[in-house]
């Protein structure tokens, strides 16, 4: 078996997801009401407009068979996208996470990331990876 390396797109929207709840609840009378990209999403549980914060996942598959995943960013749609996305991709654990700042689009899912390593039952830990700020931010929110 040869080495790969892949990335997963787990989100590929700004820090707001799409839909964006304040184009679809604008007043009616509002100039701008709710856009059509919104409007689509919303209607269509396969829109390619549907649209996470940006995060993504490195798979390395290595030549002796051993697997191992970064994930970039766990923000606050992490758990969606990764719900549809890490089972249907055959990952199963996350070695480590990479977040780029502390933001909520970069962290308000590091929660969720307990699923991983709950009564030790798929791992016993996830590496965390950030600037000195990010971390000792992150370090305060979640001791």
């Amino acid at each position: 078996m040869s080495s790969t390396l892949d990335l997963l797109f787990l989100g590929s929207g700004a820090s707001a997801p799409v839909p964006e709840l304040r184009c679809l609840v604008r007043p009616k009378k509002s100039p701008l009401g709710p856009c059509n990209v919104c409007l689509e999403a919303q209607s269509n549980p396969v829109s390619k407009n549907i649209r996470g914060c940006t995060s993504g996942v490195i798979v390395k598959q290595w030549d002796d068979g051993r697997r191992s995943t970064i994930l970039i960013d766990s923000g606050k749609t992490f758990l969606s996208s990764a719900v549809k996305q890490l089972p249907r991709n055959d990952i199963s654990r996350v070695d480590a996470v990479f977040l780029s700042h502390i933001h909520a689009d970069a962290t308000q899912g590091l929660d969720d990331l307990r699923m991983f390593t709950l009564a030790n039952e798929i791992q016993t830990s996830i590496d965390v990876y950030a600037d000195r700020a990010t971390y000792d931010a992150v370090a305060r929110r979640y001791p």
